[in-house]
């Protein structure tokens, strides 16, 4: 990895006079930062050790600057006894930003008139966004374990296509106007009304082109109020209430998205090889196991891995470069011809999210140190930044629809049915894996006026959030030696998408609006007791001042758990959509499973010793070839969907042979019957409580007036507790479910942080 960053600020004041403050501000600051892998500069193809005989399909430098060489990424749901997160290769770490930064100018005059004070002003910034993301360039395999990593049977796969070079400006106006230009117009839209014979739905966008990428709002006000009332006048109780609404331009990240706005597409005749629309296309294809060769690990130049990078001749013509072909069920016999395309997309109609925000605080002063203040604080969210899939099958079109794949021509379902008690025609078959994506394509929205693409993953304002707290603070100012703030909050998050950035957006697992979604915030803290103070020991004269100048301090943090809840992704398709796959940038849409109990019972812990065995994570029953999943989870699978007589019961059962439960404390887990999706909504269980106290000593030498030192010893986590985080793995589909095996500093690495105890010296002077 490589950082640069550069940075110049100035600022001018000029007051001519007691009344009139002109001030102007200006600054200019880049980042540069290089990640690539270690052996990106290896042909795949090679032999080891300037390679890896892998003969990948992907050639290092086919397009413009793509940094492509090296290992693929493979992944496995199960590795070295359960253990899961284990990977080789770079995957997704890899990229190239900047410059990436910002010129900012602010001018703004401030008026005095008697008790107002007038200001007003403008504000410009230039946002410049240079970056390229070889997200899954060298490609992306998933082995369900190791066995079948050596024997060569792949569950999915996903490639990068194309050249992600962005060079994107972006010039904001106060009052937060926003008007955002790729330089060379190498950035795309989805456009529906086509004539789909003639024209790609997917088309550049910018000036001069066929789209643009959203429509300007020029309405977007930003007013705040704020008042204060002296109840009595002598300055003991005082009433505070404020409200504003506020917004925040969107990042270059979401609204520049992967979009193969120049690929080919033998379907209309459109063949764009060689061009630079089509060069600097960009495409992440997903790829199912039947897309995969067979026995990869034995393949040859003229049999890569990953379909796509090669030329491709379709109806007697030849195409390079990114090329979108419609998804069939099976053309010569070979399951799942064709690959199909992917894109990003902005609504046109996309305005800035925003955010009403409003509080009341009621503070009483109790001594000349003493204060106690009681606040309410809301806010509610409009206009958040979501992703959907506009092209999304409806529920359970690859399980229910039939196919010409399966045995008869029926649907999987049925297929799987049929095989009752063994239920070995379902979830584990190869036949019913290559009769979804086809189903699944062939029922999308747009699959009849346009057949090439996949996944449209749509960058709107469907997102909501909710937040309402009620704060307490006590704070006594130095008296006696003593000062001390304590707080408590009492506060409740909901949202139906907590991303902490643009690549943690999820895709919900039944389209728009989906209300299983909506709960409680992946940040949602619902106690909160903060307790921190320092006392200044009383000091005596003595020799080298060494019984004066000391203090203690301390603070205490104490707080409920961070919520989390059971998912499936990209490993299965339980849900017979196929957005488990969508978007490989986001990781797929969410798959939920059922959940009858306490939401207690799986509060998530460390490992645990369950029968004398040793376990990680929430104890798991399996039942593909024995009673125990039925025995155990047989009733709470079924319960849902009336019994297991009717066809979603035997459906559920057949997930539940497949697939296992979870039981502990009186709580249930169980898949949803195949082609249906879960009732555990988001983050309905908690992890462990945080307790933390950090202690540190003091002491203080004066030298004359000037000049001071201070020696200082710090106790982090001072009882050494043991705090855990949220568990590493939710998805019970993998090993280790449910289990908090790691501390929160696992990954935010500072002091204090969760970690275990550490001792501190330091040492300052003062002069």
């Amino acid at each position: 990895m490589t950082n640069k960053a550069v940075l110049y600020d100035g600022a001018w004041t000029w007051t001519p006079n007691s009344t009139w403050l002109n001030d102007l501000r200006m600054g200019y600051t880049t980042v540069y930062v290089l990640t690539l892998p270690a052996d990106v500069n290896l042909v795949p193809a090679n032999p080891w050790p300037n390679g890896y005989g892998m003969f990948t399909g992907v050639v290092p430098g086919t397009y413009p600057n793509v940094q492509s060489g090296g290992i693929p990424q493979i992944t496995f749901d199960s590795f070295g006894g359960g253990n899961n997160g284990f990977f080789l290769g770079s995957g997704n770490r890899q990229s190239v930003v900047g410059p990436e930064g910002d010129f900012s100018l602010l001018e703004s005059v401030s008026y005095l008139r008697g008790k107002h004070a007038f200001k007003f002003g403008f504000d410009y910034v230039d946002i410049i966004f240079d970056g390229s993301t070889y997200d899954q360039s060298q490609g992306q395999l998933d082995f369900s374990n190791l066995t079948n990593f050596l024997q060569g049977i792949p569950n999915s796969g996903a490639i990068l296509l194309g050249d992600p070079t962005t060079s994107v400006r972006a010039h904001w106006y106060a009052p937060f106007v926003q008007d955002a230009v790729e330089r060379n117009n190498y950035i795309g839209g989805f456009n529906p009304s086509v004539n789909p014979l003639t024209a790609s739905a997917v088309q550049q966008v910018g000036p001069g082109q066929p789209l643009p990428l959203f429509t300007p709002d020029h309405r977007e006000i930003m007013p705040r109020l704020g008042v204060a009332w002296d109840v009595n006048g002598n300055g003991k109780t005082v009433v505070r209430a404020g409200a504003s609404i506020l917004r925040v331009a969107a990042t270059m990240e979401t609204t520049v998205g992967t979009v193969p706005f120049g690929a080919n597409i033998p379907s209309i005749a459109l063949n764009t090889s060689g061009t630079p629309a089509n060069l600097h296309s960009i495409d992440q294809v997903s790829l199912a196991t039947s897309q995969l060769q067979p026995g990869w690990q034995n393949n040859s130049a003229s049999n890569p891995i990953f379909p796509g990078n090669a030329v491709q001749n379709v109806g007697g013509t030849n195409y390079t470069g990114v090329t979108c072909t419609p998804l069939t069920a099976t053309v010569n016999g070979v399951p799942n011809s064709g690959v199909p395309c992917s894109t990003n997309n902005v609504d046109p109609n996309f305005r800035e999210p925003g955010a009403i925000e409003w509080n009341v605080d009621v503070q009483r002063a109790i001594t000349n140190n003493l204060t106690v203040a009681v606040a309410y604080v809301g806010n509610r969210g409009f206009n958040e930044q979501s992703e959907i899939d506009v092209n999304q099958p409806p529920l359970g079109s690859g399980w229910n629809n039939p196919s010409p794949l399966i045995p008869g021509g029926i649907s999987p379902a049925a297929y799987c049915i049929a095989s009752a008690p063994a239920y070995n025609h379902c979830g584990k078959n190869g036949a019913v894996q290559n009769a979804l994506p086809a189903n699944e394509a062939a029922a999308s929205p747009y699959a009849q006026k346009f057949p090439y693409l996949n996944y449209i993953i749509q960058l709107g304002n469907g997102a909501i959030s909710r937040y309402n707290a009620l704060q307490v603070t006590v704070n006594e100012r130095t008296s006696h030696g003593l000062t001390f703030l304590a707080g408590y909050t009492y506060g409740h998050a909901l949202d139906d998408a907590s991303a902490r950035s643009p690549s943690q957006f999820t895709l919900p697992p039944n389209e728009i609006g989906d209300s299983l979604l909506y709960g409680n915030s992946n940040n949602d803290i619902r106690h909160r007791f903060t307790f921190s103070t320092t006392y200044q020991i009383p000091g005596i004269k003595s020799p080298g001042q060494m019984l004066q100048g000391w203090a203690l301090s301390g603070i205490l943090v104490a707080q409920n758990g961070v919520p989390w809840f059971p998912n499936t992704a990209k490993q299965k398709d339980l849900v017979g959509t196929g957005e488990h796959n969508a978007n490989p940038n986001i990781g797929g849409a969410l798959q939920l499973w059922n959940y009858t109990g306490p939401r207690s019972a799986f509060t998530s812990g460390p490992p645990q010793v369950v029968n004398g065995a040793s376990l990680r994570g929430i104890p798991k029953f399996t039942g593909a070839t024995s009673p125990t999943a039925t025995a155990v989870c047989g009733a709470a699978a079924t319960a849902p969907y009336g019994g297991p007589t009717t066809s979603n019961g035997q459906l559920a059962l057949a997930a539940l042979s497949d697939l296992g439960c979870y039981a502990q404390n009186g709580g249930i887990l169980t898949p949803p019957a195949y082609g249906t999706e879960g009732d555990a909504g988001r983050n309905i269980f908690l992890s462990p409580n945080y307790y933390n106290v950090d202690f540190s000593v003091s002491k203080l030498w004066t030298l004359k007036e000037r000049y001071s030192a201070q020696f200082r010893v710090e106790f982090f986590n001072l009882f050494n507790r043991t705090d855990l985080t949220v568990p590493a793995n939710t998805d019970p589909t993998r090993g280790s479910f449910g289990c908090s095996c790691a501390t929160p500093d696992v990954t935010n690495p500072v002091l204090g942080a969760g970690g275990p105890r550490h001792i501190q010296f330091g040492l300052k002077l003062n002069f």
